[in-house]
Parts: C-alpha cells; sequence; structure tokens
C-alpha cells in the first residue's frame, strides 16, 4: 500500500513539474518535449521507502549494485552520491539514519525512463484529473 502511495505522489508530482514547464515555454512545447524536460528537473524526494533504501545503501556499500535498466543505476549513482556525502559529515552514521535522512531528500530528477514518460502524463491526466 505505501509503495502504491509513492508511485502516486511521485506521479503527481511529475505532472505537476510537467506544468510548471509548459508554463515556462508559454503552452508552446510539445508533450514528447516536455515530459523529456520534466524527467531531468529536482524531484521533491526520490520517492522510495525507507526499507528500500538501507537495500540499495547495503548495495552499494559492497559494491554489489544489480540494475539492469539505466533510470534506476542512475537513482543508485545519485544515492551513492548523497550517502557519501552524510559519511563524510557523520563517519558513524547507520544505514538505518541515512536511509532516513535520504528518503526525505530531494532527488536530482525523477527516475522515468524517458520513453515511459509521455505515457504517464497522459496516463495521470486521465486517472487523477
Amino acid at each position: 500500500m505505501a509503495k502504491e502511495r509513492r508511485k502516486e505522489d511521485r506521479d503527481i508530482d511529475f505532472y505537476n513539474t510537467c506544468e510548471e514547464v509548459r508554463k515556462q515555454f508559454n503552452g508552446y512545447v510539445s508533450i514528447e518535449d516536455l515530459t523529456k524536460i520534466a524527467v531531468y528537473k529536482e524531484a521533491k524526494e526520490f520517492y522510495l521507502s525507507e526499507e528500500e533504501c538501507a537495500i540499495a545503501l547495503e548495495q552499494i556499500k559492497n559494491n554489489k549494485i544489480r540494475c539492469k535498466h539505466k533510470v534506476k543505476s542512475a537513482m543508485y549513482y545519485d544515492i551513492r552520491k548523497l550517502y557519501i556525502k552524510l559519511l563524510k559529515e557523520t563517519p558513524d552514521i547507520t544505514n538505518t539514519e541515512a536511509s532516513r535522512i535520504i528518503v526525505k531528500s530531494k532527488a536530482p530528477r525523477f527516475y522515468i525512463n524517458e520513453d515511459s514518460a509521455k505515457k504517464l502524463y497522459y496516463k495521470i491526466i486521465n486517472e487523477y484529473l
């Protein structure tokens, strides 16, 4: 249930970001370009649970990252950068503490495949609005 809620939050946040991009172009932008731009805008969070983040951190710590998809690899890379920063600031931080901080942190982008972004935008319009 919580995972679905995070996904729904991500979807709504992505839609709102798309609409912000549309305003920047005064409405004169294709949906394809709009969604491709929005994917790379800062997201409110990583849209992960603390448990999912802890698993990612464990894989990062052990250099056992197993990602088949470029987007997920990008997310792990960004989590890794944030984790390294946290370790420098607080060397004795636990994975649990780091996970709590990371899941509440802004993400550098939305971790949505560019090709899927357009479909997601239309899905959001049809399901939520």
